[in-house]
């Protein structure tokens, strides 16, 4: 079970790249499974832009069961050392369209996946510096092509840097237009330093819940920041309460 020529074609597939792979190695007690090291995904196999992914180490277990019902049915995946850089506007520096390959689904089943202590790095334009989201945890469960998951992370906000966690339910994605994939859940953040702006200071934390889809999410939530400051004035206590649309 688990042979490479079987499972790294669906990663590939899955994610509209090419795949290279340090060292694959399966084993089989108590359950079957794989370890691969120092795998690379490079979208559409592109060797002029970064790579879309770089991993450590990638391990998934299955079972024998599965394995003979549903040989693409994983019970858990997980990723060390994930590294993920996101095209700027979606789109790649050559202008491929981002993840824009075979419209047929993976038939990949993945019942766990975890990506702790992960890098998700968004390039924002041409001479700008893209946006680092250094990910604490990650748990994706009931992963396929054909219904939605659900989510949990915990991440460093970039701007205004604090601590975030969200979770909620994503999908089932639409290859052929991602921006179409739905999307909802909620959200905390804490500690956001509003003192990156210049001529305010404070403390942030709120609370938001999201809906919609990748395009175009309602989002409604409230603010609160005990210690807000304009200039050299005095501290003072700002609460506020939004619905926008994303």
């Amino acid at each position: 079970p688990y042979r490479g020529r079987e499972v790294l074609p669906a990663l590939a597939q899955a994610f509209s790249s090419t795949i290279q792979v340090g060292s694959y190695q399966r084993f089989y007690f108590h359950h079957p499974g794989f370890v691969a090291h120092n795998v690379i995904l490079r979208l559409h196999g592109s060797t002029n832009i970064p790579p879309l992914a770089a991993v450590d180490t990638l391990t998934a277990t299955g079972s024998y069961v599965d394995f003979i019902l549903g040989p693409r049915h994983l019970h858990a995946l997980d990723i060390q050392g994930l590294h993920v850089q996101i095209p700027s506007s979606g789109t790649s520096e050559n202008g491929t369209q981002f993840l824009s390959g075979s419209s047929s689904p993976s038939a990949a089943i993945v019942d766990e996946i975890t990506a702790n202590q992960s890098v998700l790095e968004v390039n924002t334009g041409q001479g700008k510096r893209p946006l680092r989201f250094f990910i604490h945890t990650l748990t994706l469960k009931d992963v396929s092509a054909s219904k939605p998951m659900s989510y949990k992370v915990a991440f460093t906000n970039p701007v205004p840097p604090g601590e975030l966690t969200a979770e909620g339910r994503l999908g089932p994605l639409k290859r052929n237009d991602l921006g179409n994939t739905p999307l909802s859940g909620k959200s905390r953040l804490t500690g956001a330093d509003l003192g990156v702006f210049r001529g305010i200071a404070g403390k942030l934390q709120g609370e938001a819940s999201f809906h919609g889809l990748l395009s175009r999410v309602e989002i409604q939530g409230s603010t609160d920041v005990p210690d807000f400051r304009v200039g050299q004035g005095q501290p003072e206590y700002l609460a506020t309460r939004f619905h926008a649309y994303v």
